[in-house]
């Protein structure tokens, strides 16, 4: 016959085993920053209220205090130092609208393809054009 301490025994092997086996590590990938297909240096390409099309280059840069944004150097070809902010997701870039200097900045765009941007504004002051950013 078997002792009610000895049944306690085997009770608590069993639910200790239980327990251990759900708590394995399991291989989690680490967490990829959605900023990374943005990040780069860009051959912008605009078009619309010009009389020509404007070819320049666009660096974005990762912003360091907040880990949703970037930073765009040369934005609208308007010089490295008009460095406007703007928010990423997986798919879309938004600049809000900001004051830089002395621009009035805003625009919206969406990742259409790995290395492509296509933004359906852009705007700094009174000019508003589309553009498109290919990767360098």
């Amino acid at each position: 016959m078997k002792s009610p301490f000895s049944e306690l025994c085997l009770i608590l092997v069993f639910v200790s085993a239980t327990l251990l086996a759900g708590c394995e590590k399991t291989d989690e990938e680490a967490p990829t920053d959605i900023r990374a297909d943005y990040i780069g240096t860009w051959i912008s390409t605009e078009s619309a209220d010009k009389s020509s099309e404007a070819t320049y280059t666009v660096k974005i840069e990762l912003d360091g205090t907040n880990s949703s944004q970037v930073i765009l150097k040369n934005y609208m070809n308007l010089g490295s130092s008009i460095s406007p902010y703007a928010i990423v997701t997986e798919t879309t870039i938004t600049i809000p609208v900001q004051t830089v200097d002395t621009w009035s900045v805003a625009g919206s765009g969406t990742l259409v393809a790995e290395g492509e941007i296509r933004w359906s504004s852009c705007r700094a002051n009174q000019l508003n054009v589309t553009a498109i950013y290919r990767r360098q």
